[in-house]
């Protein structure tokens, strides 16, 4: 039991570093490009893409504006970051392209990515989680401050 444990406490910390080399590297990587649409900022970039992808009818290009906005989701740093949104872009994508998406790289991202989404998943859990146990906390020292303040009544009153 006890070497169960200690091989399955290395694999978390060895997962973790092994998932941020692979986004270290993936980011290094070209995910693809649309030629037809000009990149003048990344939001507008994002919003182009999406509607190019609602309108195209080909599906083999829809299907690289669907690997290029996974691209620029998970690549992207602040606020456009979302690995959520990446992960359903490349999903798509595998829809789409199913001969195309067997390769190594789209298989490991998609797992990065769907394993990432289960993290922050279980992080919004454990923080709501924190915040009950803080206010849990709270009140029981407030509990425990009437408590004491009884206490002292009944002593400086005596038997």
């Amino acid at each position: 039991m006890k070497v169960k444990r200690m091989k399955r406490s290395y694999l978390l910390p060895l997962f973790f570093f092994i998932m941020l080399d692979v986004l270290g590297c993936s980011q290094k990587q070209n995910m693809g490009t649309v030629d037809h649409i000009p990149v003048i900022g990344l939001e507008e970039t994002i919003a182009g893409l999406e509607k190019s992808a609602e309108e195209n009818k080909d599906l083999d290009v829809k299907a690289r504006i669907h690997l290029e906005l996974a691209g620029l989701y998970y690549q992207s740093h602040g606020a456009q970051c979302n690995y959520g949104k990446a992960l359903e872009e490349l999903e798509k994508y595998v829809l789409l392209a199913p001969h195309k998406s067997n390769s190594d790289e789209i298989r490991n991202l998609l797992a990065i990515l769907r394993e990432v989404n289960n993290q922050k998943k279980n992080n919004l859990l454990l923080k709501e989680e924190i915040s009950r146990l803080k206010e849990t906390i709270n009140k029981l020292n407030s509990l425990d401050i009437k408590m004491e303040m009884k206490r002292e009544k009944v002593k400086q009153q005596g038997p």
